[in-house]
């Protein structure tokens, strides 16, 4: 009886215009009941995801995780201790070097890491208003730690930096395949020296491919690897976790032209 209501409600929902129905969507995403017509309007929306303009994308993931149950999830993402670590090692091999993370989240991974390397300063960049409310008001005491609510590709764009350590940990997975190409590229713009380091979710052979592949669940896989190269950065190290999946990448702008 539920698939045929699907069906039925599916075809009621492709008569409306996609953007209206993307324009309601974070309400939905807002609400915290299971209801079957909530799930029905959530998975009509993933179908619109899959399907739509790269526009259309970017307004139903920015719909996502500006919502409430972003925030629920956000407020409990937990780090693993080997994640931390390796993303430590490569700011303390750099000293000098402030460090921007996309996609902040709860502040654990940049509040922990102001604590292993002090003296360097931390900018915490997210969507998600009421999370950065919680970041700024919990870290109140740490004036190593930033916290900023932005679209983080117009922040990159519109920031003033120099020797910046760019972090994210699954976060760039929920980019759109052009928000990530205008990513590496506001970095590269700059012509500052910069370091990109992220550790996201990835299907296998996805990072060095011609193109970024869709994930399911609003997410992609995104070939990191193609689109540094593309902005000129120097991959220093890249690898994959086969028991997580988890993709490493590890790579540099402005080496060559700052060395000499």
């Amino acid at each position: 009886m539920k698939k045929v209501l699907k069906f039925i409600l599916y075809k009621i929902l492709r008569l409306f215009p996609r953007k209206l129905l993307v324009g309601y969507s974070q309400s939905f995403f807002d609400k915290k009941d299971n209801s079957f017509s909530v799930k029905i309007v959530r998975g009509f929306l993933g179908e619109c995801y899959e399907s739509g303009t790269m526009d259309i994308q970017k307004d139903i993931g920015f719909a996502l995780w500006r919502s409430k149950a972003a925030t629920n999830y956000l407020s409990k993402r937990t780090i693993p201790d080997s994640v931390v670590e390796k993303f430590a090692n490569v700011i303390i091999n750099n000293p000098g070097y402030d460090v921007c993370e996309i996609g902040a989240g709860n502040g654990y991974l940049i509040e922990i890491l102001s604590k292993k390397i002090p003296g360097r300063k931390f900018v915490g960049v997210d969507l998600n208003e009421d999370q950065i409310i919680n970041d700024s008001q919990r870290f109140e005491g740490n004036n190593l730690l930033k916290f900023v609510c932005a679209d983080a590709v117009e922040y990159v764009e519109n920031m003033i930096f120099d020797k910046t350590i760019f972090i994210s940990y699954i976060s760039l997975t929920t980019f759109t395949p052009d928000a990530v190409q205008c990513l590496f590229e506001s970095i590269s713009f700059k012509k500052q020296p910069s370091f990109l380091v992220i550790c996201e979710a990835n299907k296998s052979g996805v990072a060095d491919a011609e193109k970024s592949e869709l994930r399911g669940n609003l997410a992609y896989s995104h070939n990191y690897i193609t689109i540094a190269k593309k902005y000129n950065f120097d991959i220093i190290s890249y690898s994959t976790n086969q028991e997580t999946g988890l993709f490493w990448l590890v790579c540099q702008f402005g080496r060559k032209k700052f060395d000499n």
